[in-house]
């Protein structure tokens, strides 16, 4: 299968070759290659016809991670019946078929990898359906963000914080047309730190209607209002499942001058990441502002230390990884 050119239609078939998964801001996601052959013709989104260009372009983290999937299958499934499906004519599906994929099918058999999470391979239908499930015997625990409302679903239950027991942190989205962005938050920072699915809230709405915990990896969060899309819930979450060090801020002493409830949340971001709150150490200004410190005064009174504002904190969470401090430092 080619890739060709870019609609609806096309960026699903160019799966087959399907190079990096890029979105819009006006939240469309494509072939990258695709959407870039198509900028250099029309400066506009495929589908919707929104001004774009190829700055705006951003990684589609959570659908890159279901093309792998897709593509692991693909090959297994060509593997064993020695055949190559991208020299078969397509199949489209009817609105039937698209709802007939949210019922239930059996029979089914659950097979649990090494690190104990379970896959349900579905052998109905003339493709195997094998996906990340959250199986019948698996408890979640789920933190809602305040004006969401509880459901009564099986396996499941509500928790009044987010913890390192806490599985799923449940946020509404920034925009209702761009479903895997929420507001920069407390709740989001610490659903990254303790490597929790951070979903949308229709994720919520999707279990109840199937009384039962349903697939997350459509409805996980890429990012938030302050730093965008990053991809750092998955990266977070993908560590946490496959055994991996949690401790982002592992090494990192940092010594906190105030001692106000918004050092406190940060004192609380070190600790969880594995950093260490020491009486000597770099020195986290936290003020809701950086233009608003007085780095005068601070500099009098702590000459010998490093001063780096708390924006550094934040967006090492929100990227998850380790960031220059640079544009941090007053």
């Amino acid at each position: 299968m080619k890739h060709t050119q870019v609609t609806e239609t096309y960026t699903l078939n160019s799966l087959f070759n399907f190079n990096e998964a890029t979105t819009t801001p006006c939240g469309h996601t494509f072939c990258n290659e695709c959407i870039v052959q198509h900028l250099v013709h029309k400066t506009c989104c495929p589908l919707c016809n929104q001004e774009l260009t190829k700055d705006e372009l951003h990684p589609a983290y959570s659908v890159q991670e279901i093309v792998k999937e897709f593509q692991k299958m693909r090959d297994e499934f060509e593997r064993e019946r020695n055949v190559n499906l991208s020299q078969l004519p397509i199949q489209y599906l009817t609105h039937e078929d698209t709802l007939e994929q949210d019922t239930p099918r059996s029979p089914v058999k659950v097979v649990e990898n090494e690190d104990l999470s379970t896959r349900v391979i579905d052998n109905e239908g003339p493709l195997s359906n094998v996906r990340e499930h959250s199986p019948e015997d698996r408890h979640v625990k789920v933190y809602l963000e305040n004006d969401l409302n509880e459901i009564d679903v099986p396996n499941m239950s509500f928790t009044n914080g987010i913890n390192e027991d806490t599985t799923h942190v449940v946020l509404k989205a920034a925009d209702p047309n761009l479903r895997d962005i929420v507001e920069f938050s407390d709740h989001y920072l610490l659903g990254i730190l303790h490597g929790c699915y951070i979903v949308d809230s229709t994720w919520l709405e999707k279990c109840k209607e199937m009384n039962s915990v349903y697939p997350e990896t459509r409805f996980e969060i890429a990012g938030e209002t302050k730093f965008g899309r990053t991809g750092a819930p998955a990266k977070s979450r993908k560590n946490k499942m496959e055994g991996k060090s949690q401790k982002l801020f592992r090494g990192i002493r940092t010594k906190f001058i105030t001692d106000d409830e918004m050092s406190r949340r940060y004192e609380r971001y070190i600790r969880i990441g594995g950093g260490t709150i020491v009486s000597h150490g770099e020195i986290i200004v936290c003020d809701q502002d950086m233009d608003s410190v007085d780095t005068d005064e601070l500099h009098e009174q702590y000459p010998d230390s490093k001063l780096l504002f708390k924006g550094w904190i934040d967006e090492c969470i929100c990227a998850y990884e380790l960031v220059q401090k640079d544009k941090y430092t007053l």
